[in-house]
């Protein structure tokens, strides 16, 4: 039962908040706004690594041979299995004091590693380079796409599926980088940020925004959702996305493809049409946060706080998928798969906006879901209303300046909560991993959500990491703390390799992590 809005605040408060969100806005574009003007000036990417110094678009840089892959894979999407679980069928090591190893890429890289079944680690970076690295740390062969903004990779029968920024996907050989086919969209676009392609072996998925002069690049028009056949490229069905999406990370059923958008609807499609079956409605609430937030064209607020989540993730009979209901309120929900109906839904606090992808599991024969809540760094300008105050005598939370990040375990089955984590407050007012340009060096940006998506190991362990750059490692009966390790602030989750070694993409940096 939801709890009844609380009064509005004075409407003098508006301005001061109107205030705040510009500058943070301004803030945010700003960054972006660096990175689009270096794409449409054709510039090369702010790629660090030696050995992957940005060369000719479609250029390779062979090295040693790698161990060509097993058809099954370790480590084959982000979410693992095709229903996005994140739910690891190995345990993966504990001490996380220091990495066996560490490879830095060259930049900041958002997409989950994926690895094959002897232990080699393919890596997208956002300067355009694959990299095939094995599991000693050698880089084995790249490829480079020119710059353009990778998805998380599909790693399928010895071929490694990417889509691109610019509208491309790419089938490479697993052993040896070459291109098996590459397969470009006319007058289409890929997505940003940490977008994945979707695959099985009969079926890849892909998410382009409309290329066209004047096109929105909202997803609300002109965006698709593609279908291919994994072994030519070919179009298998073209889906007319009705409204927008962010982080896309499908599920593949045998008769389906279900996806969420940014509002928290689920959408499902006829795998071999496209044709759409059902949906789900909005996440929408009571109004609970002031009425002075900025407000869509519809009369909700505003796109920021609703584009953080990408869950969708199928288990046990249950579809779950998160978002966030305006600026203050996030929300969790678990649908019926048979009927639809809403099997319950699970509201948090105040200022604890879903950030990214949840991950489920059964622990200690407990069903549960584990996902990350807070305000990701700089977007909490929007709330410092009066610096130094939690909270206004009207009653809204206020943010103070710091950033806290919550740990949240629900009963899959119920949504009740079991348990939570709250991480060291955090008071960076961008996440750890920035950098200006400086002495030569290009500037470092690292712009992740608060968390990045969560894994669980067989063992029921948490891994999860947070915008102050640490990864957690956390009991999943109780959540409490096991290890950690201070890195930069990431975006992709946590991987395990076929020895139990973890792999987590730490804004630069590639740390691989083994128990003695």
């Amino acid at each position: 039962m939801l709890a009844p809005p609380k009064p509005r605040p004075p409407p003098h408060r508006s301005l001061c908040l109107r205030i705040t969100f510009s500058c943070c806005t301004f803030v945010t574009l700003a960054f972006l706004g660096l990175i689009a003007a270096e794409a449409a000036a054709g510039g090369k990417p702010s790629c660090e690594h030696p050995m992957l110094t940005f060369i000719d678009a479609k250029a390779q840089r062979h090295l040693p041979a790698p161990v060509a892959p097993a058809a099954t894979a370790s480590w084959p999407r982000k979410g693992f299995d095709l229903n996005r679980t994140s739910s690891s069928p190995r345990a993966a090591a504990r001490d996380l004091s220091a990495p066996a190893w560490s490879f830095f890429v060259g930049s900041v890289t958002y997409a989950t590693p994926v690895i094959d079944a002897t232990g080699n680690i393919f890596v997208a970076s956002t300067c355009g380079a694959i990299i095939c690295i094995s599991p000693e740390g050698r880089v084995l062969w790249t490829y480079h796409m020119g710059w353009v903004y990778p998805s998380s990779p599909v790693l399928l029968q010895g071929s490694l599926f990417v889509s691109d920024g610019a509208g491309n996907v790419y089938a490479l050989d697993a052993a040896t980088g070459h291109p098996r086919w590459i397969r470009q969209f006319a007058g289409s676009r890929g997505t940003l940020d940490a977008f994945s392609l979707a695959g099985d072996e009969g079926i890849l998925v892909a998410t382009t925004w409309s290329g066209e002069p004047g096109a929105p690049t909202d997803g609300a028009t002109g965006g698709q959702l593609r279908a291919l056949a994994p072994r030519t490229g070919e179009d298998l069905w073209v889906h007319e996305l009705p409204s927008s999406t962010y982080n896309h990370m499908p599920i593949i059923t045998s008769r389906a493809v279900i996806y969420s958008d940014t509002e928290g609807a689920l959408w499902c499609l006829d795998r071999s049409s496209g044709a759409r079956l059902w949906s789900t409605p909005p996440i929408t609430l009571p109004q609970t946060g002031p009425a002075s937030l900025p407000a869509q064209h519809d009369g909700s607020y505003h796109d920021l706080a609703d584009s953080l989540g990408g869950t969708s993730i199928s288990h046990g009979g249950l579809i779950y998928v998160t978002g966030n209901a305006d600026w203050y309120t996030g929300v969790a929900r678990a649908y019926q798969e048979t009927s639809l109906e809403l099997a319950w839904e699970h509201t948090f606090p105040e200022l604890s906006l879903v950030a990214n992808a949840a991950a489920i599991s059964t622990i200690a024969g407990v069903p549960t879901l584990v996902l990350g809540v807070g305000l990701t760094p700089p977007l909490g300008l929007s709330y410092l209303l009066h610096p130094g105050a939690p909270e206004d005598s009207d009653g809204y939370a206020r943010f103070d300046g710091t950033y806290r990040g919550r740990v949240v375990a629900l009963h899959a089955t119920t949504g009740a909560a079991l348990w939570t984590f709250d991480t060291p407050p955090y008071n960076g007012w961008m996440p750890a991993g920035q950098r200006p340009a400086w002495r030569g060096l290009p500037a470092r940006i690292n712009f992740p959500d608060s968390f990045a998506s969560p894994m669980v190991g067989a063992d029921g362990v948490v891994y999860i990491s947070y915008a102050n750059g640490v990864l957690y490692a956390l009991n999943g009966t109780d959540g409490s703390l096991i290890s950690s390790f201070q890195g930069e602030s990431a975006q992709a989750e946590p991987a395990v390799g076929p020895h139990g070694e973890l792999v987590v993409m730490m804004g630069t940096t590639l740390q691989v992590f083994k128990d003695p």
